[in-house]
Parts: structure tokens; C-alpha cells; sequence
């Protein structure tokens, strides 16, 4: 074809006049037009580009050979591209390396705003007639390679018929290939969403002693061993147990043996959005597949339980069953991919990196205080965090580190500024380079231990349960001897808990059953909600209220669902689980009529199930013992009761409601109130303070009348009269 003057006249502007002079002058002619002569320099110019050709491979062999990554050549090798579907990038490509290439096109063209070559420009220069179809079809439907791998977009016109659409297509890269071909040593910048990163070098493992070395190098071994012979049905790997840190150097170690790349993401930094998961994923696996990388999924496992279609994990399985390149998935226990109705599960090799022992940790603990500059509580119970806090050592010295900024803050907040550090703060020197700075630091306590902790294994419970944070401990409750008993005995099985299983290997004799269950029974405002407290104080540990009534679902499978959700976040809380309202769901198992007498009894046996696995504190709360299955209570490993107090019990709650504080009538007569109220602790309670209100309303101090009228106030919320046998010479503050 021959463009006209006129249209370089029209894309003044866009050249200089000395390029339009060029073009002009030289003129642009068919075929057809040349003499016998010019077709034979033609002929020769060909031969010319061919040999070049053969230059630039033989060239690009050699940078092969020594090592060298070009990236056209790369990503035409991954995706299994032939010559004209490689020249179809480079074509793409020229735009982006440089501004003349868009001049050019819109030449040959014939339209200046046309800047980027389209499906016809590439095959006319190919030599392959555009109007074949099977051509067409073969490189630009869906499914070809350029298009099934996201490596070019095309751009087409909705106004015109499929076939001139798809001809007048400009083409272009995507985005993240592009980037690639231009720096190849940088990752899709859209993976920064998900905290994508590529490790290459080698990652030694630490040498903390509570890593391991041994059975980390074993386990990195191993793990070496099946990545260097991968494939399509060894290509999936489970990684668990330890902590994200672990596992991280354990898959760094193996990789580095096995001489493969790590390109390690966030699952947890997935957007909500199916497609949008999907896609990014997409993107990860495509960048792996150019770096030759294995994929490390980190957090999988609480991906996993999110709620979602399964559409998210299509791209993860597609790689893997196209063997591509291994798939590492993270995770703290073993789980379960969701199924997608596209793909098949893939075989997981599971690998599980256990936890240091409880010795190991409080090892590690106390070499970490011997060695501390700050002051440390010498009460602290080392064996006792490393009991209830099951971290690796990089966790250990985290929390820590966590433990001292904690005690530094306090420090600094309690004195005045720029005073000098009191003789119970110790100094932190710390060296940033040539400088040395000092900071002082308070006793670091327990709850700072504990606190850091916790911040070393984050968890979502709070999205389904209540934190209490336990104000009580057991010599503040109000409790029968026997009570009080039992429930420094269920302390105490905690505590020895290392000892009994682990020294003494009663471990190896419970096929379940391992954690410790207790009932709780009796109506409202005994004091079941305070016990739990008092219990989790005296241990150190966090206290979640779950409100069984609101996980059950009338739905088949949802509360299973519900409390394996909750379950699984709690073995990263550690925390002493209190279930409310437990009459929900612990009725009396029926005999199976229907279905949904089989859904309930199903729900029962699958919550003993879980309970029976975790490995902390149930406490099972419920207000109709005798609504209670016996088959399911003897399954507890502790139950007490909590009835409505007697009245020296009731005295003692009287007593024990009033803060020192508060100023109080000498009319007050206590012993009245036990003998003759019959109210729960949590009445009590509800009384005592109701007055309170009513006396500072009259500014008066707390007197006999407005406990009367407190106690009135209380009957009527319960449904229940107020009668002149309860109330005797103070009836008629009542009204």
C-alpha cells in the first residue's frame, strides 16, 4: 500500500519536518512497483534479515548458556510461545522502548492517533494472510497462549463485527509483563497488595537453640529433597505448626538446597472480593512461573476458613496441576483446600515443623532474663508462660523485645519529664551505629511477658467471642468450701498440666480428652461468669465469653462451621473458652425421629469432639442443670454447682458489694437483708449499686431505705411480689 501526502501533511506535528522529509522523499511503494533490479536488492536485504536473525539467536544461545536471563526469550520459553507469537511482544514492546515505533504505526496506519500495532499490522508483516481464520483463530481467541496467560490486551472496537474488531485490535502488553520486560529484577508491582517478595539467597536458619537446629535442618532436608524432584503429584506442599516466622526459614533453608527461588505472599492481605483474590493470585503464579519460583502461601490456613466460593483458590490449582512450579502452603494446623467444582484437590505433602518443648522454651525464657540490662520480676513462673504461650524462640525473643518497650512506656509515663531514672528503673543502652542513646525502663512484670505474648500470635476471636479481662481471683469469690475447693483443684491441673503429661507421659495414655472441660451449672447470677474469671486470673490468661445461642443456626452444618471457626482461633489465643447460655445446645439428646433431631445431636458430638481436641480450658456454663444431658456432663472433666446462696453466704455478698469507700448509714442492717432477701449474687450486686444511685441522687449516704427500695426494684424484674413477710418493720419504704 501507498500512504498519500496528504496524510503526512496531516501528522504535522507528530514528526519533525526533517522526518517527513525522509519519509516523502524515500516514499513508501507495493510490491508491484518495483523494477527487476530494486526487487533483487530486496531479495538481498531479506537474506540480510535472516542472517541477522540467525546473529541475534546464536547470541542469545550463548547468553543462555552463561546464565543470562533475557527477557523476551524467557517469557516466550514459560509460556511456550512460538516465533511469531514472541515477535508479537517485541512488536507490543516497541512502543514503550520507544516513541518513534508510535509515529511509525500510525504511518502504516494511515492515522496518526493509531500508535500501537493491531492483530492485521502483525500478521501482514508475518506474511500470513489475514483472512484465514484458522489463523486468527489460533493466535488471538481466549484461549491462545498470548491471550490464556494475560501476556497481551487487545483493544476492540464494539462497533464493528467480530471479525473487523478483532482485526483492527491494538495490541499491547499487559501491565505486569511489561514491566518484566523492562525490569525483569522487579516484581508486578500490583503484588505489593499482598506483601509479595522474592528470596533468592540463602536463609540460614537461626541458630536459637529453641528452633531446633537438628530437626530443622532434618525437616529442611527433606523438604530440599522433594522440591528438586517435583511434580505434578509432588508439587503441593503443607507446611505447619511452629509459627509463621518457623516456617518461614524452614521453607527458606529448603529452597536454598534445592537451588529454587522462594516468591513468598500474604493470604491474608487478599481483598474480599472473589475475582479480585482470584486475579492477584493469577498475577502470583504468572510472576513464579517467569522466576522459576516456588510459591509460598503464608497464612493459608485462615484464608481457608474465610468465607468464600472456592473460585479464589482456581489459579493456585491450575498451577499446580499444570506441575509448574511447587506450591508451598503455610499454616499453623493441618487443614483442608476449599473445593472448587474446576479443579481436583491436589495430594498436599504435609511437613509439620514441631513446636520447641515447654522445657525448651522456658529454657530460652530465662537465658533471655539472666541476660536482660533491665530489672525482671524474679516471681515470674517461667515454666508457666512457656506452658501457656507456645511460641518458637524468633517469637520468644520478639515478645521479649515487645516486653521491654512495654516496660520503657510505662517508665515514661509515670515520671515527670526529663527527671532522672529512679533507683528501681534500670537503663537500656542500645547502639545505632556510631551513636549511643539510653533509655530508662521499669521492672519488666509478668502481664508484660503475658502481654507480648499475645501480640506474637494474633488471632480473630474477638470477632466471635467477648474478651472479659478477669478482675477476680478465687479469695475475692464468695464460695462454699467446697466450691472454693474444686476450683483451686482445676487451677492447680493446669498448672501441672507439663508435668503430668509431658514428664510423665500420661500424654501417651489419652487418646483424647487431653484439655481441661468443666461445667458450670446453676441460675443466673451465682457467680458462674466470676469463677471462670477468678480461674483465668489465677492462670494468666485471656477469658473469651462465647454466647452459644448465637452460634447455633437453624441451618444443616452452619454451627458446625461456627465452632470450627471458633476453635481454630482459639488455638492461636491460648485463652480459657467460657460457653453461655449452653441450654441452647446441650439439651437432652432425643431419640432420632427426623432430620432435625440428628442435626442437633450431631452438633452436640461435634462440640465435645472440638472441646476434647483443644488443648486449653472449656468452661461450660448453663442455668438448667436438669436439662443437661448426663451422658454429655459425664464427659466434663469437673462440674460445680452454684445455687442461689444460703444466708451466710448471702451476708458475705451483702458485705463484700460495698467499696470502702462509699459512705454507708448506721442504719444498715445487713443481716436483715441475708435472712430475708432471697436474691443471687448478681441480685445482690444489681441492689447494692441501684442504692448507691438512689443515695447520691439525695445526697444523702447509702441507707436501709434505698437498699429496701433497690431490693422492691429487683423483685419486680424478676416477676416476683414484694411481700410484707420479706420485708417486716420496712415494708412501707417499698412504695
Amino acid at each position: 500500500m501507498t500512504f498519500q501526502r496528504e496524510a503526512l501533511e496531516s501528522m504535522r506535528g507528530e514528526l519533525t519536518l526533517e522526518e517527513m522529509g525522509q519519509l516523502l522523499d524515500s516514499g513508501i511503494v507495493t510490491h508491484a512497483q518495483l523494477s527487476a533490479h530494486e526487487r533483487m536488492q530486496l531479495l538481498d536485504t531479506e537474506e540480510e534479515l535472516r542472517e541477522l536473525g540467525r546473529v541475534i539467536e546464536a547470541r542469545c544461545e550463548a547468553s543462555a548458556r552463561q546464565g543470562a536471563v533475557l527477557p523476551l526469550y524467557r517469557v516466550a520459553a514459560c509460556f511456550k510461545l512460538d516465533a511469531f507469537e514472541r515477535d508479537c511482544l517485541l512488536l507490543a514492546s516497541a512502543s514503550l522502548v520507544d516513541v518513534k515505533y508510535g509515529k511509525l504505526f500510525g504511518l502504516l496506519h494511515n492515522d496518526v492517533t493509531r500508535q500501537y500495532a493491531t492483530v492485521a499490522l502483525a500478521l501482514r508483516l508475518r506474511g500470513v494472510d489475514e483472512h484465514e481464520p484458522r489463523q486468527l483463530l489460533r493466535y488471538w481467541v481466549p484461549g491462545a497462549a498470548l491471550r490464556r496467560h494475560r501476556l497481551l490486551e487487545l483493544q476492540m472496537s464494539s462497533s464493528e463485527s467480530f471479525a473487523e474488531s478483532l482485526m483492527g485490535a491494538s495490541i499491547k502488553l499487559e501491565e505486569g509483563i511489561a514491566q518484566y520486560l523492562l525490569e525483569p529484577e522487579r516484581l508486578d508491582s500490583r503484588l505489593s497488595t499482598i506483601g509479595a517478595c522474592l528470596s533468592s539467597q540463602s536463609a540460614a536458619v537461626t541458630s536459637d537453640v529453641s528452633l531446633r537446629e537438628a530437626g530443622m535442618e532434618h525437616l529442611a532436608q527433606k523438604l530440599a529433597a522433594s522440591l528438586s524432584n517435583c511434580t505434578r503429584s509432588t508439587g503441593a506442599y503443607l507446611l505447619y505448626g511452629g509459627d509463621e516466622t518457623a516456617l518461614r526459614q524452614l521453607a527458606y533453608r529448603a529452597c536454598s538446597c534445592a537451588g529454587v527461588p522462594l516468591l513468598l505472599a500474604d493470604m491474608s492481605r487478599l481483598p474480599d472480593d472473589a475475582q479480585e483474590a482470584a486475579a492477584l493470585l493469577q498475577l502470583l503464579c504468572r510472576e513464579a512461573q517467569l522466576r522459576d519460583a516456588a510459591i509460598g502461601l503464608l497464612y493459608a490456613d485462615q484464608f481457608n476458613s474465610r468465607e468464600h466460593s472456592g473460585v479464589e483458590w482456581e489459579p493456585i490449582l491450575a498451577h499446580q496441576a499444570n506441575a509448574v512450579t511447587p506450591i508451598l502452603l503455610f499454616g499453623s494446623t493441618r487443614f483442608t483446600l476449599v473445593r472448587s467444582g474446576r479443579w481436583s484437590m491436589p495430594s498436599l505433602i504435609e511437613l509439620e515443623l514441631p513446636l520447641p518443648t515447654v522445657r525448651e522454651r522456658a529454657a530460652v525464657w530465662t537465658e533471655l532474663a539472666e541476660a536482660a540490662t533491665a530489672s525482671v520480676d524474679s516471681s515470674i513462673d517461667w515454666l508457666a508462660i512457656a506452658e501457656h504461650y507456645k511460641l518458637t524462640g524468633s517469637a520468644i525473643r520478639e515478645a521479649w523485645q515487645q516486653a521491654e518497650t512495654l516496660a520503657y512506656w510505662r517508665a515514661a509515663s509515670s515520671s515527670p519529664l526529663g527527671a532522672h531514672a529512679e533507683d528501681d528503673h534500670a537503663t537500656l543502652t542500645a547502639e545505632q551505629g556510631d551513636d549511643t542513646t539510653s533509655r530508662r525502663i521499669d521492672t519488666i512484670t509478668a502481664e508484660d511477658i503475658r502481654e507480648a505474648c499475645r501480640r506474637q500470635k494474633p488471632h480473630r476471636l474477638g470477632d466471635i467471642a467477648t474478651r472479659i479481662l478477669p478482675r477476680h481471683r478465687v479469695d475475692s469469690l464468695v464460695l462454699t468450701m467446697e466450691q472454693a475447693r474444686t476450683i483451686r483443684q482445676i487451677i492447680s491441673q493446669q498448672k501441672q498440666r507439663h508435668r503430668v503429661l509431658t514428664e510423665w507421659n500420661f500424654h501417651g495414655k489419652l487418646s483424647r480428652g487431653k484439655g481441661t472441660n468443666v461445667l458450670f451449672t446453676g441460675p443466673p447470677g451465682t457467680g458462674k461468669t466470676m469463677a471462670a474469671e477468678a480461674i483465668a486470673g489465677e492462670l494468666g490468661l485471656d477469658l473469651y465469653r462465647i454466647d452459644l445461642s448465637q452460634v447455633i443456626s437453624k441451618y444443616i452444618g452452619e454451627t458446625e462451621k461456627n465452632l470450627r471457626r471458633l476453635f481454630q482461633e482459639a488455638e492461636y489465643s491460648n485463652a480459657v473458652l467460657l460457653f453461655d447460655e449452653a441450654d441452647a445446645l446441650f439439651g437432652k439428646r432425643s431419640e432420632v425421629k427426623d432430620s432435625h433431631d440428628r442435626h442437633a445431636n450431631t452438633e452436640v458430638a461435634y462440640l465435645l469432639q472440638k472441646m476434647e481436641e483443644y488443648d486449653g480450658m472449656s468452661i461450660l456454663a448453663t442455668n438448667l442443670s436438669h436439662n443437661m444431658d448426663e451422658a454429655f456432663a459425664r464427659r466434663m472433666a469437673f462440674r460445680i454447682e452454684f445455687p442461689v446462696p444460703e444466708p451466710e453466704h448471702r451476708y458475705r455478698l451483702w458485705q463484700s458489694m460495698f467499696p470502702v469507700e462509699a459512705p454507708r448509714g448506721a442504719d444498715i442492717d445487713l443481716a436483715f437483708l441475708s435472712r430475708q432477701i432471697r436474691l443471687s449474687g448478681g441480685g445482690i450486686k444489681n441492689a447494692v449499686l441501684t442504692a448507691a444511685y438512689l443515695a447520691a441522687d439525695e445526697g444523702e449516704p447509702i441507707g436501709m431505705r434505698h437498699l429496701v427500695r433497690a431490693v422492691k426494684q429487683e423483685f419486680d424484674k424478676l416477676g416476683k411480689l414484694s411481700l410484707r413477710d420479706d420485708f417486716g418493720p420496712y415494708y412501707d419504704w417499698i412504695g
